[in-house]
């Protein structure tokens, strides 16, 4: 429960800046893509390091990580507040995605450490950061319009409030064998992310990835959910950037409206994560193969959206929920530490991309929605070779 609140307040902060980036663009006088760089920058340098500090932390304990990183992003949310300059905010934004780097995956490796309850404390935090985006987007939106920087305020408090809760936590370590094992599946991510700012750069970031994975063979049982678990991410998010730009372009409303119609989407997981984490037990891969099959009735959009989006949240945070303790299962406890960090790096990397995927698809008839098919149709077969 303590690392879930800590990690969901991550979640929170990015919610509300995404509801309110026409809000920031306005009173910063820049530009929306100036004003993205609060989230895009914020995923770069968290990316990056999520492995690396990981690789450390199972060596000399996660408990410091957490702390450490929990300082350093309320700190610098805070210290945002008393400045008036964007190119400080940012530097400052990215101070908080260090801390980030060295406090989230400790919601997922808290959570699944204790073999027989993965499934439980898995569903519970899920449900934590979906709840946590129901609340950030119409927050962000109403604190948006009153001043930019009380969007730092909120998350920045619940981490440095909960940072004294840390001291009761039993730390956290791992042996994950040999280091180079992670290097693939970092790279390869990164790679997904980067060629989004730079294509070439990032597509021969990801081949050395694909080579990386190829050479020191990570555990074949571990790669395959994971990877699943990934298209389902960039699936997730996608249909996410989808709905809004449907739905602003449908009913021709101010974004607010738009914003709670989409929030139909991460609703279900809300409230069916916490309770369906309970009774997966050894069930998690038929399960999630059943959550990606119902993200295949994408095609719903095309007909009706509102029932397509209760419909597809439904199948999202099944897949979500049950896929994340199927992978998680596939590894050993002392191995959990970092592959919490692998599979954050996973779920950091679908954020950034899947939109763009909505995006560069959206005038395209169908285009999303076959994407979004094509994707979880690809994480079926990957649970079932």
């Amino acid at each position: 429960m303590i690392t879930s609140v800590i990690g969901s307040a991550a979640s929170l902060e990015g919610a509300m800046i995404t509801a309110a980036i026409p809000y920031i663009s306005s009173q910063l006088s820049v530009s929306y893509l100036d004003s993205s760089l609060f989230l895009t920058l914020f995923a770069v340098i968290s990316s990056l390091l999520f492995v690396p500090f990981y690789l450390v932390g199972e060596k000399r304990g996660i408990k410091k990580l957490l702390f450490l990183g929990a300082l350093i992003f309320s700190l610098s949310g805070i210290a945002i507040l008393v400045t008036n300059s964007f190119p400080i905010a940012l530097v400052l934004r990215s101070l908080q995605g260090l801390g980030a780097s060295m406090m989230y995956p400790a919601q997922l490796a808290y959570a699944s450490s204790y073999k027989g309850s993965e499934g439980r404390n898995i569903g519970f935090n899920y449900s934590m950061l979906a709840l946590a985006y129901i609340i950030g987007v119409p927050l962000g939106y109403a604190l948006g319009k009153i001043d930019w920087k009380y969007l730092f305020l909120l998350p920045s408090l619940m981490v440095f409030t909960s940072l004294f809760l840390t001291s009761h936590l039993s730390d956290l370590k791992g042996n994950f064998g040999n280091p180079r094992s992670a290097v693939g599946p970092m790279l390869l991510f990164n790679g997904v992310l980067i060629s989004v700012y730079s294509f070439y750069i990032g597509v021969v970031t990801a081949l050395a990835g694909l080579y990386s994975l190829s050479k020191w063979s990570l555990e074949k049982r571990f790669l395959k959910p994971l990877v699943a678990g990934f298209l389902h991410s960039l699936s997730r998010y996608a249909v996410v950037e989808f709905l809004v730009l449907s739905y602003t372009q449908l009913f021709h409303v101010e974004s607010l409206l738009a914003i709670i119609l989409v929030l139909l989407f991460p609703l279900p997981m809300a409230l069916i994560s916490a309770p369906l984490g309970k009774v997966i037990g050894e069930r998690s891969r038929t399960i999630a193969i059943l959550g990606f099959s119902i993200m295949l009735l994408s095609w719903l959009l095309l007909f009706n959206k509102v029932i397509g989006t209760v419909i597809l949240g439904i199948g999202t945070g099944i897949a979500t929920v049950s896929n994340t303790v199927y992978t998680m299962q596939n590894l050993g406890l002392k191995d959990r530490v970092v592959g919490s960090a692998i599979k954050s790096l996973e779920g950091v990397v679908g954020i950034s991309v899947g939109p763009t995927i909505a995006i560069t698809l959206f005038n395209f008839k169908i285009g999303v929605e076959l994407a979004v098919f094509i994707l979880n149709a690809v994480a079926i077969l990957l649970l079932l070779v």
